[in-house]
């Protein structure tokens, strides 16, 4: 019989990346989208399919290509960064996004991947602006 801890050893990570709210997923050290959970791919609009090796960048609004860019670069130096940022969905939809990047190491210590946890602001922006009046 599996214990809680190793349970949480063996399917914790994918139970937190896949049955988390937010949008996350993992993204190549060329910005290639390589996993997503479900909340990513609604929060985005593509489907898996689509999505697996598209360049993120491809996604963001021309506004925030280079500031979000930059953060990335930041990313695959070994530095966590949390920023906002705006994209655009296939519907033409802008989205703004507050998003956690965090860098994965490999074995030998380098920067592999990074993971990216993102959360449409959007409506508490416009909730606040209303409430404002």
């Amino acid at each position: 019989m599996t214990t809680p801890s190793e349970a949480l050893r063996l399917n914790g990570l994918d139970a937190l990346f896949h049955g988390h709210p937010d949008g996350v997923c993992v993204v190549d050290l060329s910005g290639r989208f390589v996993e997503s959970n479900r909340a990513m791919l609604e929060l985005i609009g593509y489907a898996p399919e689509q999505l697996t090796g598209m360049p993120f960048s491809r996604l963001l609004h021309p506004d925030s290509v280079d500031y979000t860019m930059a953060q990335f670069r930041e990313a695959l130096a070994g530095r966590n960064r949390r920023y906002v940022t705006r994209i655009v969905t296939p519907e033409g939809l802008i989205r703004l996004l507050d998003v956690t990047i965090i860098p994965v190491r490999g074995e030998d210590g380098e920067v592999a991947a990074v993971l990216a946890i993102a959360r449409d602001i959007g409506d508490v922006e416009r909730a606040a602006t209303a409430a404002a009046g």
